[in-house]
């Protein structure tokens, strides 16, 4: 080869590589700087195995001397890893992140389950996962579901790419807590679905057997009104066997019930007239008397049958009428919303544990994210939408946030044309704006659409008459949205 064609190649060589290293790579933009979710650094031996644990249980997992300089040089000593996460849509687009999938020229939008971002450094030099070696992320989801891929952010283009499929883990604390939680639940006392068989039984056992304020006071009406603060209905039935309830015996009129299957009593088993009759050795019988059928866990079944008409009725045993008299409805009551405030913090708690624990080993450090393809159903149609703001002019984008916060659309003013919506899903639209403000279409208007009218037209026009926020931080900025 002569030197002037050694030349040229030298140049063109140099020309490449000059090219390739002022390529510029993919960096997330945030539509209001600051408010997305940051980094947190967690520093660690480079050359020891490490487990760090969040508080919201998810684990990353390094192996010793997984880590190398971009250069391939091997690193020793303390390196900074660098980890975030996001679990929902809002996360991710103040983080910037795109939520598009494009395969062979079609665009996808994705459906997350977690995402999460991380990434290593020692000192002002950056690092990359060594051939061969990976850093275990089992990521902590509050989506169920086996059904998301993993997918990997391209640096280089801010495509997404698919690279295989995760492994899911029910989180089974998360479900034992729950269960904790259901069975210190106070029992609820009041409401229909309550009953005593019989009025005048649960005066006496009120008076305590007292016969002479019972005969006095078994018409008055501020007792009545005052029993009835207990708010269960009363019944005029009598039934003459015991009923056995946590190792002692009642009768039946002397016990709450619950009522199992919904159905009243009617007004002739209500107000049942016993009939005797004599048997062939002349005792005394009821012909019509109220059976109690016993069965398990308290529960048991009343018949009532007379002059050829028949009513059941499953009911479940609660309390006995004297355990439960001893406190006033107003103290009943009171307890009880106490214990329900202080189990609904408890329920905060259960809420914000994982569903599900979705792991993955990467070989490369940047963003990945747990993700399905959204598939929108026949609620979804399409429309030919036009936007009235509140305080700006001009709409160059719409976003369009799912409404279980599961993902979100991002449109420009060319896609409008392609815009469906499903008012019942109670998706949100919103147009984000500089100076943190963002025009949101409220989801009452939303939902007062006449969705029947509409897909019954081609592509209707709709117009969407926008109102404007201004908000400091992600916090008011979800409340805005109502995802709080």
């Amino acid at each position: 080869m002569n030197m002037k064609k050694l030349t040229l190649w030298s140049l063109l060589l140099v020309t490449i590589l000059i090219n390739y290293s002022c390529k510029k790579t993919f960096t997330p933009l945030p539509p209001y700087p600051g408010m997305e979710v940051k980094l947190t650094s967690f520093n660690i031996d480079s050359q020891k195995d490490t487990a760090i644990v969040l508080s919201n249980g998810t684990i990353i997992t390094y192996t010793a001397g997984s880590l190398i300089k971009n250069n391939g040089d091997a690193v020793s000593g303390n390196v900074e890893l660098l980890y975030r996460e996001f679990h929902d849509a809002v996360d991710i687009f103040l983080a910037g992140i795109p939520m598009d999938y494009n395969s062979m020229g079609e665009k996808r939008t994705m459906q997350t389950a977690g995402m999460f971002e991380i990434d290593a450094t020692q000192g002002d030099s950056e690092l990359k996962i060594a051939d061969g070696k990976s850093i275990k992320v089992s990521l902590a989801s509050k989506y169920k579901g086996e059904q998301y891929n993993f997918f990997y952010l391209n640096p280089d283009d801010g495509n997404w790419n698919w690279v295989d499929l995760p492994s899911c883990e029910i989180n089974a604390d998360k479900a034992i807590a729950q269960q904790a939680l259901d069975a210190k639940k106070p029992q609820k006392l009041f409401g229909d679905e309550f009953f005593v068989l019989n009025y005048n039984k649960l005066l006496d056992i009120y008076l305590n057997d007292d016969w002479y304020k019972i005969n006095k006071l078994k018409n008055d009406k501020d007792l009545r009104k005052k029993l009835e603060e207990y708010n269960f209905k009363y019944y005029n039935i009598n039934v003459w066997v015991e009923v056995k309830f946590n190792r002692a015996y009642y009768q039946p009129a002397e016990i709450l019930w619950r009522d199992l299957d919904g159905k009243d009593v009617p007004k002739w088993a209500n107000k049942l007239e016993i009939e005797w009759k004599k048997d062939a050795n002349g005792k005394w019988y009821m012909t019509n008397e109220p059976k109690l059928i016993a069965g398990e866990n308290n529960v048991h079944t009343l018949v009532i049958s007379d002059k050829g008409k028949t009513f059941s009725k499953q009911m479940q045993a609660i309390i006995p009428l004297k355990n439960l008299l001893k406190q006033s409805a107003s103290s009943l009551k009171e307890n009880y919303d106490n214990a329900m405030i202080e189990l609904a913090e408890e329920q905060k708690k259960v809420d914000a544990m994982a569903e599900t624990f979705r792991a993955f080993n990467v070989n490369r450090l940047g963003i990945y994210n747990f993700d399905c393809l959204l598939k929108l159903d026949e609620n979804w149609f399409p429309v030919a939408p036009m936007f009235t703001l509140e305080n700006h002019n001009e709409t160059k984008q719409v976003i369009l946030i799912f409404g279980d916060n599961s993902g979100y659309v991002k449109m420009t003013e060319k896609e409008f044309a392609s815009m469906k919506i499903n008012p019942k899903s109670e998706h949100r639209i919103i147009i984000p704006f500089a100076d943190n403000q963002v025009e949101l279409y409220p989801i009452d208007a939303l939902l007062k659409l006449d969705v029947a009218s509409l897909k019954s037209q081609q592509k209707p026009t709709v117009t969407f008459e926008m109102k404007n926020q201004k908000f400091n931080d992600a916090v008011e900025f979800r409340k805005f949205l109502g995802f709080n």
